[in-house]
């Protein structure tokens, strides 16, 4: 009798065993629990610190309702009918903002507003734009600065005082280059776009470009953006801009660019920039038809053409400002003059 009572309980505690993963799952999910709970305190007293502090900065925010949800994955603030707007006019009002991060990565948010979203200012007329369900914006930083910014738009569209523009599946990304974390790499593509009306001073292109895709790198930005005179600075650490891949098919222009860029401390330009065309008979047509297709513009398109031939370029060459092709000096490029331009108050 006592050895049968000993191997039921010999045999009771061997599978006690059993419970202790889901003990172990109990502790955790408690402890992760009170953490969650925790961290969206923390993280609401943060937004409403934030929205304070930009109040009292002289801008302008305003919300119907908002909220902190999603456990027990994430945290998800939804703002319903925001509205913001900067000292200077600038105005944006949705019908709803939704800002997410991950509990276990609080350096990567995920924004999305769709719907309608209007953007207004004292200089320019209404913009109202139309975002899919799918498009957001994604940010993630480190303890010193932005580090990655992507975008994706699976169909947007906007009614402008010029008229209607379109894009459908943009891929945008920015952030460091794979194996060159002080490059940025800018890459974009996209299914189609629309642009509200044709270029003024190019209407035979049309509004319409078909897939098209961007990929430039820019060396030494990193460390350039950490000085108060990041030019310089860039400057100075012989940054480049290297162009990998510009593709656009934009009406009956079907275009490819490559290249590599870069500025002496003088500001002047130093590299090559190489670019060819494709259908050349089809771009000549449409200038002809446009009345743009002068003795200088033809000889331009033949030049390119012949320059494309078998997949290749026709390249121009920058030697200390100066523009070089086929030899010939095209003259002076006034960086200086234009980054002045740019940027004058």
């Amino acid at each position: 009798m006592n050895d049968y009572y000993n191997r039921r309980v010999s045999r009771r505690h061997s599978r006690g065993w059993l419970f202790v993963p889901f003990l172990i799952f109990l502790i955790f999910a408690g402890l992760y629990s009170a953490y969650w709970v925790w961290m969206r305190g923390e993280l609401d007293k943060g937004v409403d610190q934030w929205i304070a502090d930009q109040r009292a900065a002289g801008f302008e925010i305003d919300y119907a309702s908002k909220r902190l949800v999603g456990y027990p994955f994430r945290f998800a603030l939804h703002l319903e009918q925001p509205e913001m707007a900067d000292p200077k006019g600038l105005r944006w009002r949705g019908e709803t903002l939704q800002l997410v991060m991950q509990p276990w990565n609080l350096q990567h948010v995920i924004g999305r507003s769709p719907g309608r979203n209007r953007v207004e200012s004292a200089q320019t007329a209404p913009m109202e734009i139309t975002l899919g369900d799918k498009s957001a914006l994604s940010l993630s930083w480190d303890q010193t600065s932005l580090r990655r910014v992507g975008l994706t738009i699976d169909a947007a569209e906007a009614q402008t005082s010029q008229g209607a523009a379109m894009i459908e599946d943009l891929r945008l990304s920015l952030g460091p280059k794979a194996g060159a974390e002080d490059d940025l790499r800018i890459a974009a593509q996209w299914t189609a776009m629309r642009l509200p009306s044709p270029p003024p001073e190019a209407a035979w292109l049309g509004e319409t470009l078909a897939p098209g895709r961007i990929a430039v790198d820019v060396s030494q930005l990193f460390p350039a953006l950490e000085s108060a005179t990041a030019l310089s600075r860039w400057t100075a650490l012989e940054g480049r801009v290297t162009i990998a891949q510009i593709l656009v098919d934009w009406g009956p222009m079907k275009l490819g660019v490559k290249g590599d860029l870069g500025l002496d401390r003088a500001l002047r330009l130093n590299g090559s920039l190489s670019t060819r065309i494709d259908e050349a008979d089809r771009l000549r047509a449409a200038l002809r038809e446009a009345g743009a297709l002068d003795a200088q513009t033809a000889q331009t398109v033949d030049i390119l053409e012949t320059a494309s031939a078998n997949g290749q370029f026709a390249t121009v060459s920058f030697v200390d400002g100066e523009a070089v092709f086929l030899g010939r000096s095209l003259g002076e490029v006034p960086v200086a003059d234009t980054l002045a331009a740019l940027f004058a108050p």
